[in-house]
């Protein structure tokens, strides 16, 4: 029994560290996204997100 538990335990182990591997991945990958689509620049995302507000407006008002 104890051999077996012992080897359950390694096993949640390993599986733990894995996702958590994963999840580290899926932020980095985010983040990379995030820094191509702004060129590193906060500014130009904040600016890209204004200019789309601005058009949804005009065509609103269009109607």
């Amino acid at each position: 029994m104890g051999v077996l538990a012992f080897a359950l335990g390694v096993c949640v182990t390993v599986l733990l560290y894995r996702l958590r591997r994963v999840e580290e991945h899926k932020r980095r990958t985010r983040e990379y996204q995030y820094r191509m689509e702004t060129d590193g620049q906060p500014e130009k995302k904040k600016q890209q997100e204004e200019q789309e507000k601005e058009r949804e407006e005009r065509e609103r008002e269009q109607r």
